[in-house]
């Protein structure tokens, strides 16, 4: 029997919210993604991680006796459920979902993007790792040499910034600030929903067209462009082994 070629599709709501599908009937199964323009490059230097907690905290409570139907369908289903936070970009991925269950997977993802399952013990969880994770990466000898060579490299500027942000922001953060900056920054202008396997384009476009659709269409401001510092620049990490970093300017159109 011979299968069809894997095919790209792209459309777009009324609102600019995109979605892209990539058709391979070869595949067993579905991969999600929801993608959103936004990271610590966005953030006010106060509330530097931000980006990132709200991407922990999005996903629900998961104390031992109150978990989120998030960490509910991870537990039941078997699937694959991960996110991460860069400098520009947040991402949340669903994997290993069967073709009959998008619509369940479409609408969890939904769930995420506004904030259905954002709670303070969901910001109190998130912080409580994330805090975890600070004090690991203070002890990474790599990240403080890049961290170093970012804040050398990128003066007085939000691309410098930790992606975890630091131990005393993190900690000033507050459910408030969360939802404020969910609802400036997740807009469907700035967002798309990706799927991969065996998908039919317009099955996607209709589920996504009954959550996604409600989204107000607001314009995304463009970040602001780097403004790259050149030199030698000498920094102490780790005196028994030293390393050499370089960074090159680099221009953005």
């Amino acid at each position: 029997i011979a299968l069809s070629s894997p095919k790209t599709e792209i459309s777009e709501l009324s609102n600019s919210f995109k979605i892209i599908s990539h058709n391979s009937e070869s595949k067993k199964n579905i991969s999600l993604c929801l993608w959103i323009k936004t990271g610590s490059v966005r953030e006010l230097a106060t509330k530097n991680g931000i980006a990132h907690l709200l991407e922990h905290s999005l996903f629900g409570q998961y104390s031992k006796n109150q978990r989120s139907r998030v960490y509910e369908e991870i537990k039941k289903n078997g699937v694959k459920i991960r996110a991460f936070t860069t400098v520009e970009n947040t991402a949340f991925f669903i994997e290993h979902v069967e073709t009959p269950n998008i619509q369940k997977y479409v609408k969890l993802l939904w769930g995420i993007f506004s904030g259905e399952f954002l709670t303070s013990q969901s910001v109190r969880d998130a912080k409580f790792d994330i805090q975890k994770e600070i004090i690991s990466l203070s002890k990474d000898t790599d990240n403080k040499l890049f961290q170093a060579l970012d804040f050398a490299c990128f003066p007085n500027q939000t691309l410098a910034m930790p992606i975890a942000g630091s131990w005393e922001t993190v900690s000033n953060i507050g459910l408030e600030d969360l939802l404020n900056f969910q609802k400036s920054e997740y807009l469907a202008s700035n967002s798309i929903l990706c799927a991969s396997g065996d998908i039919h384009h317009q099955s996607l476009e209709e589920h996504a067209e009954k959550w996604f659709s409600s989204l107000a269409s607001k314009s995304y401001s463009q970040s602001p462009l780097p403004n790259w510092i050149g030199g030698i620049k000498s920094v102490t990490i780790d005196v028994e082994n030293p390393k050499l970093a370089f960074s090159l300017p680099f221009k953005i159109k």
